[in-house]
């Protein structure tokens, strides 16, 4: 099975701090990641590819807290919870506060109450940084101009914490619907306007 997958990478520290074996650690950023190929493979590798080990693997993860089994089995069905992007981000505390009100800004001339909570913001932006530590400022900055301009109606504009992540509080179901715009914006053949002050009424 070829798998292409982003780097990960894995602080010790958060790992060695938590109740989860390495494997378990693995798997469940790989399930945030939403990297299920290779979730697959770890699994098939380590525990064998059978039912009955995917339900004890998933099982545990879901019995402590870590995850919401919905329906099958499969890796596409799993979902992280937020003990798990809590965990993610507590080494990653304030390292987006210096330009959090950069990225504020871009929702400034959009609608009221679109520039989100500053606090809801950092602490959501250092979660995301932490999880997805491949992208970066101009990387974030990219991706949300990307995602104001071609948003036809100010009025469903998601505002700007919970454009980074959402948290539902029932069920602890995190989205990041950032993460969309962030591969948008890293295709190749992807191009912005040099002016993207233009296209904010």
């Amino acid at each position: 099975m070829n798998v292409t997958m982003t780097e990960l990478r894995i602080n010790l520290n958060t790992l060695l701090n938590s109740s989860l074996t390495t494997d378990q650690f693995i798997i469940l950023l790989l399930l945030y990641k939403k990297e299920y190929k290779a979730v697959e493979k770890l699994v098939i590798r380590a525990f064998g590819y059978t039912d009955e080990y995917y339900g004890e693997i998933y099982h545990l993860l879901e019995e402590d807290g870590w995850i919401k089994i919905n329906g099958t089995k499969l890796p596409q069905d799993i979902e992280v919870r937020g003990k798990f992007i809590e965990l993610l981000s507590e080494r990653e505390a304030g390292k987006s506060e210096s330009w959090i009100d950069e990225y504020r800004d871009l929702f400034r001339n959009t609608r009221s109450g679109k520039m989100g909570d500053k606090a809801a913001c950092i602490r959501n932006m250092d979660r995301l940084l932490s999880a997805y530590p491949q992208y970066g400022k101009e990387d974030i900055l990219r991706a949300t101009r990307h995602y104001i301009r071609t948003c036809n109606d100010y009025n469903y504009l998601t505002q700007a914490d919970y454009f980074i992540s959402k948290t539902d509080l029932k069920t602890g179901d995190v989205v990041c619907k950032i993460i969309t715009y962030l591969e948008e914006v890293s295709h190749a053949s992807f191009s912005e306007p040099e002016d993207f002050s233009k296209t904010v009424d």
